[in-house]
């Protein structure tokens, strides 16, 4: 049996349940995931999506993490595409593990990521603009500025809040940034004001501090809560609380 079906046959639990040492299951799946990544076949990329599919479509997201992990280790920036796409499939997890994945990939060589990263910011399904809004906060360029305030307008909140990420880090030494996000904090969703409040909150900008007061009498308690928060991340102004 081949290392791949090794690792699927494990990651889909086969086998009787009594005779099952998660222990040693996982440690087996770390090893052939070790193996197969070190072994770099680029004949395995198109199963390898194959599998990733089968995963994603089952809402088995440990089997999408680890068949993602390996993806990246033998594709590198080829398996971002397909990727960034799985993560736009809402499977209930917070991703943590397989959005590493992709951060890394990101990280990597920012310039050549960025093809895949703006298709899907333009794409025309909203939980593809929100992944590919979401991946350029870890590429993002002054350039984009434009972009990240179009993604802060878009009709669906969960682009608006996405895009709170890229938008503070360009406040940081945009003041043009800072007055989308300023403007952003008028929101109709009170989870994309939270989005924004948070990002605010982390640029560590004096700029931000008028902004942010104003939401202290937030009619929403969750947003009122975070206002506090990013205004004790921020500097103190003279004459605030």
């Amino acid at each position: 049996m081949s290392l791949l079906a090794q690792l699927i046959r494990l990651l889909q639990g086969e086998g009787p349940e009594e005779d099952r040492d998660l222990d040693d299951e996982f440690d087996k799946i770390t090893e052939l995931t070790g193996a197969l990544i070190d072994g770099a076949d680029p004949a395995l990329v198109p199963e390898l999506e194959g599998h990733l599919e089968a995963f994603l479509e089952r809402g088995h997201f440990y089997g999408r993490d680890v068949i993602g992990e390996v993806l990246a280790g033998i594709a590198g920036l080829g398996a971002l595409p397909v990727l960034l796409r799985a993560s736009a499939r809402d499977l209930g997890d917070d991703q943590d593990t397989f959005q590493t994945v992709i951060c890394e990939l990101l990280e990597q060589e920012p310039a050549r990521a960025r093809p895949a990263v703006l298709a899907l910011v333009g794409a025309e399904d909203a939980a593809l603009r929100a992944t590919g809004v979401w991946a350029l906060d870890f590429i993002v360029s002054d350039d984009d500025l434009p972009r990240v305030a179009s993604a802060l307008r878009d009709p669906h909140p969960r682009v608006r809040s996405a895009a709170a990420g890229p938008a503070g880090r360009l406040a940081r030494r945009l003041p043009e940034a800072m007055d989308a996000m300023a403007a952003a904090l008028k929101d109709r969703d009170p989870d994309v004001r939270i989005s924004v409040l948070s990002s605010l909150g982390h640029t560590e900008s004096a700029a931000a501090v008028p902004h942010v007061i104003r939401l202290r009498n937030d009619p929403d308690r969750q947003v009122r809560e975070w206002a506090a928060i990013a205004l004790n991340q921020l500097p103190k102004q003279h004459g605030s609380p």
